[in-house]
């Protein structure tokens, strides 16, 4: 589907700052990343944040024990990535 837009002046100059930047290769993508951007409100990062990121917090200040180092998550994470892009290749 294609669908045409008139953007104002000063939208316009923020869509051209972003291409100029580097961050995007066109308007298309610029407009794509905003639109997804709206699919996650400010709303549901401070219900996550709230619901899931304080009481984590506050239960490893509680407990530092619960706590793994900044190394052991690397490396989960790296191993996830690995196996996600050798599946990805497979």
């Amino acid at each position: 589907m294609s669908i045409t837009i008139t953007l104002s002046q000063a939208a316009s100059k923020i869509v051209q700052s972003r291409i100029a930047s580097g961050a995007f290769d066109d308007a298309n993508s610029v407009i794509e990343a905003a639109l997804i951007g709206d699919a996650y409100p400010q709303n549901d990062v401070d219900t996550w944040i709230n619901n899931r990121v304080l009481p984590t917090l506050e239960l490893n200040r509680r407990d530092p024990s619960r706590s793994i180092s900044s190394k052991d998550v690397y490396n989960y994470l790296k191993e996830h990535i690995d196996g996600q892009n050798k599946a990805n290749a497979a």
